[in-house]
């Protein structure tokens, strides 16, 4: 009948299309060129295979976002202190960056202070949530330089192709960084994307894998602002162990700092960390 033949169809389109982002995602694994220093794609690769993403997301009615960051108040952090902290500072970004992004995501640094994230196939509402995600991330994390805390914050701009109609990869970059460039002007540390300034989104509870994973990484900082809800899910696991090893673990103590962490977590996010 027209109806199964119409289905048939369908279902060969879609098959096909997969079979098209699968190719472009093992392309995208082979070739990609990565800078030894900061472990991102370059800026020629990012353009290049942002553009294919864009032409093969408009076959698929699908969509490409953009995410343009800068470390807010950067030549400021490169006069006082050097450019050994803020090169160090660049660095530990591009690595939070490489950890947080999605395998299927193309991170790049675009200018000395700021680095650009495509991503195929995510809407602007969950991009925009991840931006503050990685923005009130960055924002917890202290830096030890010779006694003295640095602290950095990012000012994030977003584009999306559909939201933005835009014809290229490199007009989706221009339209993020006008953002940035908005958010900046506004006093830094916020997302803004097409509708203006983004409001804070609270992070989610992060799990006991995400956390191993994490430390896996070293990124200790990420793992820190989350400890006090991890340790209240793991009390029940201490207290069988402690129950059947007997191994002298201060759990009461354990759980009595946690649930003051807790409790005045504003506090100790502000409070310098080692």
């Amino acid at each position: 009948t027209t109806e199964l033949l119409t289905r048939l169809e369908s279902a060969i389109k879609a098959a096909r299309l997969r079979r098209e982002l699968d190719d472009s995602r093992e392309a995208f694994t082979r070739a990609k060129p990565v800078d030894p220093r900061l472990g991102v794609v370059s800026r020629e690769f990012l353009h290049s295979h942002g553009n294919q993403l864009l032409a093969l997301a408009r076959r698929q009615l699908a969509e490409v976002s953009v995410m343009v960051i800068e470390i807010d108040r950067f030549a400021e952090l490169a006069s006082r202190y050097g450019a050994q902290v803020s090169a160090l500072v660049t660095r530990k970004l591009a690595k939070i960056l490489a950890v947080r992004v999605r395998k299927d995501d193309s991170v790049a640094q675009i200018e000395g202070n700021r680095f650009c994230v495509v991503s195929p196939s995510v809407n602007v509402e969950t991009y925009g949530a991840f931006a503050q995600r990685l923005r009130a991330a960055i924002e917890a994390i202290a830096l030890s330089y010779r006694g003295e805390i640095i602290r950095i914050s990012l000012t994030i701009g977003l584009a999306n192709s559909k939201n933005d109609g835009a014809a290229s990869i490199e007009d989706l970059i221009r339209a993020a960084a006008g953002r940035v460039v908005q958010g900046a002007v506004s006093g830094g540390n916020r997302v803004v994307d097409a509708h203006g300034e983004l409001g804070a989104a609270p992070e989610p509870a992060m799990s006991v894998d995400r956390a191993l994973a994490l430390v896996g990484e070293d990124a200790f900082e990420l793992v820190r602002e989350h400890l006090p809800g991890i340790v209240q899910r793991l009390l029940p696991l201490l207290h069988l162990i402690e129950r059947e090893y007997r191994v002298g673990m201060a759990i009461g103590e354990l759980e009595r700092r946690a649930g003051r962490i807790d409790s005045g977590a504003g506090e100790i996010q502000a409070a310098p960390t080692e």
